[in-house]
């Protein structure tokens, strides 16, 4: 059970994941390249940089957008605590004006502090439903991020006056997470975009956290 708590807050508390990417990449012109900047509360205060690049596909008569970025928390602007992301993005198909859209991406996450250090990966699966439209866009969004297997090495002080038998290694982590919410987004001028989204966040098991809501704000420059 301690090993199972553990894991979970590696997941959960260690560093916001950059939500960027999610949303930024709406505003990406057709075989552009951009670098984006991002602020989150996730639930910890974070801040990311990233870099996206949109690939036409002729023969589906649709773009692949693709993204990597890392975050930090805002506190603890250190490599010890740090998210790596790298994701894609397509349009599966249209209803009139609306637009189905799936992303789907891998994430790193990390930390070493007194009781532990650690490093888990997983997977984020998210659909985006709305209007995507020259300049600006708004979708509703669901998101299930999985953390897959993480690696602890436990500190002595863990071991000295938590538990003594605690064994270093890979173990398979049961955390994750459900989103769901809005985002938006404006092309202003000279290829800078403006973004935002907020939801809420639930447990994969349904329970709430103690902050049960995200917020990113987010500009781009594309060239």
């Amino acid at each position: 059970m301690k090993r199972i708590i553990i894991l979970t807050l590696l997941l959960l508390g260690t560093v916001t994941a950059s939500l960027c990417a999610e949303e930024v990449t709406n505003n990406l012109s057709s075989d552009a390249f951009g670098i984006y900047v991002s602020f989150d509360v996730d639930p910890m205060f974070a801040t990311g940089i990233g870099v996206a690049k949109s690939i036409p596909l002729d023969f589906m008569e649709r773009d692949l957008l693709l993204s990597a970025d890392i975050s930090l928390p805002i506190f603890l602007l250190d490599l010890k605590h740090y998210e790596l992301n790298i994701a894609g993005r397509i349009r599966l198909f249209d209803i009139g004006i609306i637009s189905i859209v799936n992303r789907l991406g891998l994430f790193l996450m990390g930390t070493d502090n007194d009781i532990y250090a650690g490093t888990t990966f997983g997977i984020k699966e998210s659909i985006l439903i709305g209007y995507f439209g020259d300049g600006w866009f708004v979708a509703a969004e669901a998101e299930y991020d999985k953390s897959l297997m993480a690696y602890i090495a436990h500190s002595e002080l863990y071991k000295d006056n938590v538990y003594a038998d605690a064994v270093d290694g890979w173990y398979i982590s049961p955390a994750g997470r459900f989103k769901l919410g809005i985002q938006g987004g404006l092309t202003l001028f000279q290829g800078l975009s403006l973004n935002a989204r907020a939801g809420y966040t639930i447990t994969e098991r349904f329970n709430d956290y103690t902050v049960p809501f995200y917020i990113n704000f987010c500009t781009m420059y594309q060239f």
